[in-house]
């Protein structure tokens, strides 16, 4: 129940809007495509800059629902 709590609060953030737990519960959103085979040995599925800064999320402009 936590991770499903984190995930609404993180969604609603990055989406600029409310968000409801319907949406979370039918969401097929993943950061990456290769999620099933990550392991300690696959390449992040976020990238730095050429300044070493990571993407962060704008709300409204991102879409995970």
């Amino acid at each position: 129940m936590r991770y499903l709590l984190s995930a609404k609060g993180r969604v609603a953030c990055h989406n600029g809007q409310e968000v409801t737990w319907d949406q979370i519960m039918e969401s097929k959103f993943q950061f990456c495509d290769y999620l099933d085979e990550l392991n300690y040995d696959s390449p992040a599925p976020v990238k730095a800059d050429k300044n070493g800064q990571f993407p962060f999320p704008i709300p409204g402009q991102w879409k995970e629902v």
